[in-house]
């Protein structure tokens, strides 16, 4: 008994990642995954393919590395994924050329898309999004989310762009009303679709106007039976892909997004898109229900100041996604040594409203997988091992996962119990004045269900019309524009490109004929730009019978500058 505390705390304290076997120079992990295989002290070297998530009560864990963005073009590559279950980081910053080893369920190189092992967004599908589609239509609640430094990619794995980049959510969605339309005709389910952002410790309604979203302050509950709840938020019933489709657009395009110096499109709210699936099979006194609720999680970023170079409201926005990241981390290192302790320590959930909502995720009744976006860049190797620090602790963290399922003949007994006791009270009334009673007062609980129907289906109709207006004026074409603004629609124009593409297009100027525009940051400029870089004056162009434009360089003085910059 005397030694059993102090072998629990050899075993429970700090270590560090085991080291690989193998050694090899830092510079053959530029070249990425290569076909030698490497085998970490105390777990076995994979060979295959990862189990399908959910197939244990553990949380599954996941690594994404991105390829190299425009601001990393030229640095070395310090990942490699030797096999589907190893990331292997290069230690720059101390003596050893041994890289460090983390083992995790799977890894996705998505650096080089010539690699033969390329992960594309379908691989994500066919390998994290089947598994959980399998799982929500047999009754298990599902979670998945994407954890990582700002601009690692963890957006782009969720929600993605257009065509092939499709991410996770949109891909799953489809996938399930696939589904739901092969199934046979006795088979009846029913959707129910949610979309909340939380900023600032504050929590939005992505599916309601923007006008209404400040007069609907949401708060979070939690139930012993269902778990964490949002009351008024807002719950729309669908029946096919089109129509979550526009809600998804819709609340992409009104998320909170800002540019960083590290991100052009950084994420400054976490995301929480949900779904609620009911499922009934057989007939008669056989007939079964079973339920599912999925979360598909986007965390804003954690970053770091000197690096992003935020000031104002952006700063503000990182210091409050950096609190709840921080929570987060906190109650996933209490999770994660539970199962060592013979007491159970304080988990601090209600600390933040990230955690409160994704506390049955991390908890409780849920398959939960993470996916955990990394940079291959040299420049990112801090924020790359902790975020892998942070994945090994995850994995350590169990949730009890149990099948949501009602048998119908259960509920028919309950509900004939029921009816025999109503029986037998109003048997023992000695006039009818009770049963008088309890009918006025089934009448009036009636009347007012189907009124506050009406008002709910009235309000849902509203916002949905508005919703449409607004994703009409946010894709207007460019000849709609043109003859909004009153000009020529062959007038040349400036349009914004982003690597988001619901962000692309939003800014239009059009080059007025026989006019020369500068642009720089100075006050005088047609065009003023701010941001690093960015010099008092820049360029000029010119416009000529809107068939030719002329460019031309000038000085951070103003004077023009031949084609060598003198």
């Amino acid at each position: 008994r005397r030694l059993l505390p102090l072998l629990e705390n050899a075993g429970g304290g700090k270590s560090e990642e085991p080291r690989t076997t193998v050694n090899f120079l830092g510079e053959q992990l530029a070249r990425g995954p290569s076909k030698m295989t490497a085998e970490t002290p105390g777990s076995p070297t994979a060979t295959g393919g990862a189990a399908p998530a959910g197939s244990s009560n553990n949380i599954k864990v996941c690594i994404r590395v991105r390829p190299f963005n425009s601001r990393e073009t030229g640095e070395q590559c310090v990942v490699a994924m030797p096999t589907q279950d190893t990331v292997q980081i290069a230690e720059y910053n101390t003596a050893s050329v041994e890289p460090r080893s983390f083992s995790f369920d799977r890894c996705y190189w998505s650096h080089c898309a010539s690699d033969a092992n390329f992960a594309t967004q379908e691989t994500l599908m066919e390998e994290l999004g089947e598994a959980l589609l399998a799982n929500a239509l047999e009754g298990f609640n599902n979670c998945l989310f994407a954890y990582g430094q700002t601009g690692a990619g963890k957006t782009h794995s969720m929600l993605g762009g257009d065509g092939d980049q499709r991410g996770l959510l949109p891909r799953v969605l489809e996938g399930l009303f696939d589904r739901i339309g092969q199934a046979p005709p006795e088979v009846k389910f029913s959707t129910k679709v949610s979309y909340l952002e939380i900023y600032n410790e504050n929590l939005r309604d992505l599916l309601v106007p923007l006008d209404d979203r400040a007069k609907n302050q949401l708060t979070v509950h939690y139930h012993p039976k269902i778990g964490t709840y949002v009351p008024g938020l807002t719950e729309c019933l669908v029946t096919k892909y089109s129509e979550v489709n526009r809600m998804i657009d819709y609340g992409q395009k009104t998320r909170s997004v800002a540019a960083t110096s590290m991100n052009a499109t950084s994420s400054r709210s976490h995301c929480i898109f949900s779904f609620h699936l009911e499922k009934e099979t057989g007939e008669g006194k056989l007939k079964q229900t079973v339920r599912a609720h999925v979360n598909l999680v986007d965390l804003a970023g954690s970053e770091r100041q000197a690096k992003t170079n935020a000031t104002g409201d952006r700063l503000k926005e990182g210091a409050m996604i950096n609190q709840s990241l921080s929570t987060l981390a906190t109650v996933i290192n209490k999770l994660a040594s539970v199962g060592s302790k013979s007491t159970k320590d304080f988990v601090p959930f209600r600390n933040s409203k990230l955690t409160h909502l994704l506390q049955e995720s991390l908890s409780g009744n849920s398959k939960t997988v993470m996916v955990a976006a990394i940079s291959p860049a040299k420049s990112n190797t801090d924020e790359t091992m902790s975020t892998l620090r942070f994945a090994q602790t995850c994995k350590k963290i169990q949730t009890r996962v149990v099948k949501n399922q009602d048998s119908r003949q259960q509920v028919i007994n309950d509900l004939k119990a029921e009816i025999e006791r109503l029986r037998a009270d109003l048997a023992s009334g000695a006039t009818g004045g009770l049963r008088d009673s309890v009918n006025q007062e089934l009448s009036e609980e009636t009347q007012a269900l189907r009124k506050k129907l009406e008002e709910e289906q009235a309000t849902i109709e509203k916002w949905e019309h508005q919703r449409a207006l607004a994703l009409d004026d946010m894709a207007l074409t460019m000849e709609e524009i043109a003859n909004e603004m009153g000009v020529d629609p062959n007038t040349p124009q400036l349009i914004n490109i982003s690597t988001d593409p619901s962000l692309s297009g939003c800014l239009v100027y059009y080059l007025a004929i026989d006019e020369v525009t500068q642009i720089g940051s100075a006050d005088g400029c047609k065009i003023q730009l701010s941001g690093l870089g960015i010099q008092p004056y820049m360029c000029t162009l010119s416009n000529r019978d809107n068939s030719e434009v002329t460019l031309e360089l000038l000085s951070p003085l103003g004077f023009p500058l031949d084609a060598d910059g003198l």
